[in-house]
Order: structure tokens, then C-alpha cells, then sequence
């Protein structure tokens, strides 16, 4: 059991009731972010085909685990609100049954209630429907219970739940009515703003005012409301059908308070006649809209074969990361950092690399954001750390000085993993000294995350692994960050070097002011992105601790860092005579 005092624990009477009942059913508490299980019964447990011991209660983890990718941003974006605004909980959606590898169709149902101490808990009641008899469907026993699954209560719109039960039919009847059939996604730019500037009531007004505009001019279309400020809608596609789009974004105009709100639209046209195409097309449709620009007058992206190529990189992606994992196909790369005095490599940065086996290089600047995007890059960092730490007992067994190694991780790394804990373990698996990782993490990220962050980067400094910023000043947040936070050593970000001598070398004053305050502040500097001897130069006389960039060394894999060294006459990496010797028996 974890040691956290926060947690309630069930009296042992009512432990024992809770857990014989025979309906699925779950406890919860939400703690800084992170969820726990308090209990299970033993009805949960037949539906997920599992034995009682292999649930983690009082471990942190994911509210919902296992969810289908398709359906994981909307319960996200759902799980969030329940938790915020302790709302009830009425979802519908994919999970994977542990048991047999395949998704099943979940009915879960819960709300919070204030426990005896204060704490407040969630219930949780499940349903499998894919267990069900297929030739029905769910039943309810009041209209009330209905309409609370299927009705948006503020637009009247239904809700993303019947999306997902209804798309598939629309989109048959309309093909049997012997007419292609489209989906549509919209957006609202800027709503968060606009609920800021003008409150909220004004914001439940406009979301009415685009639920009628759809209504009167997609007429007999379904149209939902698949999330806060997101509609979606399965219509005819024709010549017309971006006709009444515009028109719908032009009523939406005149009808907003200001002129810093519009929405946006993606349309997936076309869409295929079999189940599942309508949830694909949506997926499209969403993408597309990701694509509208800041102009105004090109406020729709209709999903096109340019478009449909990136959209499959991305689900490319996200489909194999899995794989990508198990079979290794992301490798560790290292990038040598050296000290600006000396010219000697003091650590080294992990970087991954995913290569395919059927598309080659697949560039970090490509898959890292679709990571972020679907809150995969969670199991990216708990790989990238057990590579990182297996590989230290290489570089000490091939005989070589070893030099600390930092590993990039983000805000969900933080709140998706116990990241202390993991690392420890870890360690203590591969019998690693805590020096010889370091923990990098960007200032955007730290501006993002909760106290416990701030509990977990204190509890790394205090077992001696040391903290980084990296990419600092690329935000808005540098100033607060060293005023917050302890850590170990900034990192510049690049932006500085490629922009050095513009606006008449401000970025010169400004990273001469950002490395003595540093200093003054104790701590280390360094600075990515050099290419050319004048940028090393530069930071030589400013005082910077720390350099790292081509100008150096490119990243390189295992074996080939480990045959590195740097000539402090050319500041150019070369191959000593004793690495090029190891270097046939490091594996």
C-alpha cells in the first residue's frame, strides 16, 4: 500500500460488502492529479477476466487504462471535467480486455460522494455491452436515464455517446437514399478566451448559437456535441454542403460577442459504407479542422489526399508505438555535452530515434508530437529510462571514464508514472549509481504541471539525481521558473544561437544577462544549438558553463558514442586508439 496518509481506507466491515458484490463495480480518489483504486469487486473482476490479485490498489495510475485509441481523447477530455468539477460520470467507449487482446464496448456510470473525514470518492459502476446480447440494445429503465446518456444538456444536441452508437446508421440511410455521405467536425478558436472575457453564461450561448445554426441548415443531418466546444455531423455531401458550412460559420460571426472568436470545420467527404467508417471520418474530419490556419477567410479544410497522407503518418504512429517499443525499433542516441572551458565531454543527452522497418528514420520533430497528442509519450520515457540506465554498465565494462547521461521526460511522465519510483527501481535493477542520470524536462511542461511535481523533482534532487530545464527562455514562464523551482542547470534554448546577431544581437545581452543571474542563483548554463566556431566563442566569453550542437557532435548511436572524444585543438569529436580497440567487444 502506498504511504501516502491522503488516502482513505474503507473500514474493513465495509471493505469485505463492497468487495463480494457481484456488478462491476470500482472506488476512486483523486489525489494532486494522479488516480488511485481503492477497491474492486468481485463482479469487476469477472468482467475483466482478471484475478483479484492482479489489481494495483493504492498505486497511481491511469483513471482509464486500456482505452481505445479512437476514443481516447474524448475520455480524456470527459475524465478531466468529472475530476475538476466532480460532475457524474456517464460514458460510453472501447477498452481492451486483458484477457483476450480485444476491445470491448464499456457502459460506466459514477459519481463523487464526500466519505466521513472529508475525502471525496468516486463509485463507479461498469457495463460490458459487448457481452451482451448483440440484437438488443441498452436498455434503460426511465426516458430520464436515457437522455442523461445521449443528450448534451446544454446545446439539447445528442452527445458524443450517440455519435458513436448512431454515426454508422445515419451515414447507411443516406447512402441508401442513394447519396454520398460526409462528416463534419467543428470548432470553436479561442473559447477559452471568450468564457474568460465574457463569462461563462455568454459561453453556454454561443455553444446554443452553433447548435441552432446547425440544426436550421443542416437540416435532418445528425449533429452532436462530441465535447466542450466541439460538434460533430453526419450529412449529405454535394455541391451544397460547404455552401451551408459557410453559412453556418457566417450566422456563428454575426451572432459572437467580439471578433477575436470564429470557428473552424474539417470535412472528411465521402466517407465509406461500412461499421466503423463514420468514427474513421470523424478522426478525419477532426484533423482536417487541426489544419485551418489563422486566416479568416479560409475557415473549413476539406480532408484531401495531401492531407489523408499525413493524417496516416500519424496513425501509423500511433498504431506501431507498441511495437516500436517491444521490438526496439526506437533507439538511444547520445549527444556529447562539453564543458565551454576545456572543450572535454562532461555528460551526455539520450535522444530517441525511431527506425522503422518498413519507413526508415522516422524523426523525432514527427512522432514526439503525436506522442503528446494521443499521451503515449508516457511509455516513451519509462523506455527511454530503462535503455538509458541498462546501457551505463557498457560504457563501464568497456573501460572507459563514464560521464552522467540526462533523459528527457514530460508533464504527463510526471502525472502518468511515479517517476521517483521508476527511476530508483530501475537503478536498483541494473546496480547504477543515482549520479549518472539526470532528469531533463521543458519549461513549457513545468508551467503545466501540479504540486506534485514539484514534490517529485524535489524527492529526485534529494537521491542525487539532478534536475535540468531545458529549452529555457523559449516561453514566457524562465523568470517564475527559478523562482519556483531548484535545479540543477538551465539549458539555453537553440533559438537564441540561431537568432544571435538579429535585432542587432539582443539575443547576446540577453543570454549574457540569463547566464550571470544563473550563476548568481547557482546554477550551471548550457546552450544547444552551436554550429560554428564564432557561437562557441561567444559563449567562451560569456561564461557559459555547458555547450552541446553539430558543431560538436551529431547524435550517434551506442556504439558509436562510445568510440567519441573531443580534440581540444579543433573542438571536432575523434577516435582514440584504446576506443577503437574496445570498441569491437561492446555489444
Amino acid at each position: 500500500m502506498s504511504d501516502r496518509k491522503e488516502l482513505y481506507a474503507f473500514p474493513p466491515e465495509v471493505r469485505e460488502a463492497y468487495e463480494r458484490l457481484k456488478f462491476p463495480f470500482a472506488a476512486y480518489q483523486f489525489i494532486d492529479g494522479e488516480s488511485f483504486v481503492l477497491l474492486v469487486s468481485n463482479g469487476y473482476c469477472r468482467m475483466k477476466d482478471i484475478d483479484r490479485s492482479d489489481v494495483s490498489l493504492y498505486e497511481a495510475k491511469r483513471f482509464y487504462g486500456g482505452v481505445h485509441p479512437e476514443d481516447f481523447g474524448r475520455i480524456t477530455e470527459t475524465e478531466e471535467k468529472f475530476i475538476r468539477e466532480k460532475s457524474d460520470w456517464n460514458v460510453i467507449y472501447r477498452s481492451k480486455n486483458q484477457f483476450d487482446g480485444t476491445y470491448h464496448e464499456m457502459h460506466a456510470v459514477g459519481a463523487f460522494y464526500k466519505m466521513d473525514d472529508g475525502a471525496d470518492i468516486a463509485f463507479i459502476t461498469y457495463r460490458d455491452l459487448s457481452r451482451e446480447n448483440p440484437e438488443k440494445s441498452i436498455s434503460y429503465t426511465t426516458a430520464a436515464q436515457m437522455e442523461r446518456c445521449f443528450l448534451d444538456p446544454v446545446t439539447r444536441l445528442p452527445n458524443i455517446e450517440c455519435y458513436h452508437k448512431f454515426a454508422d446508421e445515419a451515414m447507411m440511410k443516406i447512402y441508401a437514399a442513394g447519396r454520398s455521405a460526409a462528416c463534419i467536425y467543428v470548432d470553436v478558436d479561442g473559447m477559452r478566451f471568450y468564457n474568460e472575457e465574457y463569462g461563462f453564461e455568454e459561453g453556454n450561448r454561443l455553444l446554443r448559437v452553433i447548435a441552432d445554426a446547425l440544426r436550421s441548415i443542416f437540416e435532418g443531418a445528425l449533429i452532436t456535441r462530441v465535447g466542450d466546444d466541439h460538434f460533430a455531423l453526419i450529412t449529405f455531401w454535394d455541391d451544397a454542403t460547404c455552401d451551408k458550412l459557410t453559412a453556418v460559420i457566417q450566422r456563428v460571426g454575426r451572432q459572437a460577442l467580439g471578433r477575436s472568436t470564429a470557428i473552424k470545420a474539417g470535412v472528411s467527404p465521402q466517407i465509406g459504407k461500412t461499421k466503423g467508417d463514420a468514427v474513421k471520418a470523424l478522426d478525419q474530419a477532426r484533423f482536417a479542422a487541426k489544419c485551418v490556419g489563422n486566416d479568416l477567410r479560409q475557415r473549413y479544410i476539406v480532408y484531401s489526399s495531401c492531407i489523408d497522407e499525413e493524417y496516416w503518418n500519424q496513425r501509423y504512429i500511433r498504431e506501431k508505438f507498441s511495437e516500436a517499443i517491444e521490438k526496439q525499433w526506437i533507439k538511444v542516441f547520445y549527444q556529447p555535452i562539453v564543458r565551454a572551458q576545456t572543450g572535454k565531454i562532461c555528460n551526455f543527452e539520450a535522444l530517441a530515434r525511431w527506425i522503422d522497418p518498413a519507413k526508415g528514420l522516422i524523426p523525432p520533430n514527427v512522432f514526439i508530437p503525436v506522442l503528446e497528442k494521443y499521451h503515449l509519450i508516457p511509455q516513451l520515457g519509462a523506455y527511454m529510462l530503462e535503455r538509458v540506465i541498462r546501457q551505463v554498465p557498457m560504457r563501464a565494462a568497456s573501460g572507459l571514464p563514464l560521464e552522467p547521461v540526462s533523459v528527457n521526460l514530460s508533464a504527463l511522465d510526471f502525472e502518468a508514472n511515479d517517476v521517483v519510483a521508476l527511476i530508483l527501481k530501475l537503478l536498483e535493477k541494473y546496480k547504477v549509481e543515482p549520479k549518472w542520470i539526470i532528469v531533463e524536462i521543458t519549461e513549457r511542461d513545468i508551467a503545466q504541471t501540479a504540486r506534485a511535481f514539484k514534490q517529485q523533482i524535489k524527492a529526485l534532487r534529494r537521491h542525487g539525481i539532478k534536475v535540468w530545464v531545458d529549452d529555457f527562455g523559449s516561453g514566457y514562464s524562465a523568470l517564475n521558473v527559478l523562482n519556483q523551482y531548484e535545479f540543477d542547470l538551465i539549458k539555453l534554448d537553440m533559438q537564441f544561437m540561431r537568432q544571435l546577431d538579429d535585432n542587432r544581437g539582443a539575443n547576446r545581452v540577453i543570454i549574457k544577462a540569463i547566464i550571470n543571474a544563473a550563476h548568481e542563483l547557482g546554477v550551471e548554463t548550457l546552450t544547444e544549438g552551436i554550429e560554428t566556431a564564432a557561437q562557441h566563442q561567444f559563449l567562451l566569453e560569456a561564461g557559459c558553463d555547458k555547450e552541446q550542437g553539430y558543431y560538436f557532435s551529431k547524435p550517434r548511436p551506442l556504439k558509436e558514442s562510445l568510440r567519441q572524444d573531443l580534440d581540444p585543438s579543433s573542438g571536432l569529436l575523434r577516435e582514440t586508439e584504446k576506443e577503437a580497440r574496445l570498441y569491437e567487444h561492446i555489444r
